[in-house]
């Protein structure tokens, strides 16, 4: 399988591959939301709203996946809901995100670094968020 590696918009990061069927298809749909950033233009006016969908799109991709990856992306899902309302048009949610982020815990910041290093392991993903 071809690996890239490459800068995307928002701090996300993806290198692509995966282990066993289920994993290999939740891998497979993450690697498509990467390629929906990847071909976004960072000087188009849509390109929040692509990073919108992108965000919506992963937080409903941890609803779907069973098992420990799927716990693991919906550990993450906060941080997900909270950069679609970074990059979002309302100034309420953006402000609810930054708020939200700035009264985690240190154990919760602990718990979602973990579920993101299982994802890495898992789809050989590496997401800077």
């Amino acid at each position: 399988m071809r690996r890239a590696f490459v800068p995307v918009v928002a701090g996300l990061v993806l290198l692509v591959g995966c282990g066993d069927a289920a994993a290999n298809e939740t891998c497979q749909d993450l690697q498509d939301l990467e390629q929906r950033i990847i071909d976004a233009d960072p000087d188009d006016g849509d390109v929040n709203e692509l990073l919108a969908e992108v965000y919506d799109d992963v937080a409903a991709l941890a609803e779907e996946t069973d098992g420990e990856l799927g716990e693991a992306l919906t550990q993450m899902q906060p941080v997900f809901e909270q950069f679609e309302a970074l990059v979002g048009d309302d100034e309420q949610a953006a402000a609810a995100a930054q708020e939200a982020h700035a009264e985690q815990s240190e154990d919760e910041i602990a718990a979602i670094d973990e579920a993101a290093e299982y994802i890495n392991e898992t789809c050989e993903l590496s997401v800077l968020l």
